[in-house]
């Protein structure tokens, strides 16, 4: 699967997967694919504690499908 894009308080950060350092308190972690909708997170980031987070990207609208009987 290609790599996604994540985004970090909305910068761009890297593409999955990764390691990030980021700053001790809460930040908003986004993650992008084309053709998904994106997952979004607040994350609270304490120091010296390592996170580890898994995520699992879904397509943006629901499928519906409809037979004419």
């Amino acid at each position: 699967e290609p790599a996604a894009l994540v985004l970090v308080d909305g910068d761009e950060r890297g593409v999955t997967p990764t390691i990030l350092t980021v700053a001790v308190g809460v930040h908003q972690v986004e993650v992008r694919h084309p053709g998904f909708a994106p997952w979004r997170q607040e994350v609270e980031v304490a120091e010296g504690v390592q996170q580890f987070l898994e995520v699992s990207l879904r397509p943006p609208y629901p499928e519906v499908r409809l037979d004419r009987g």
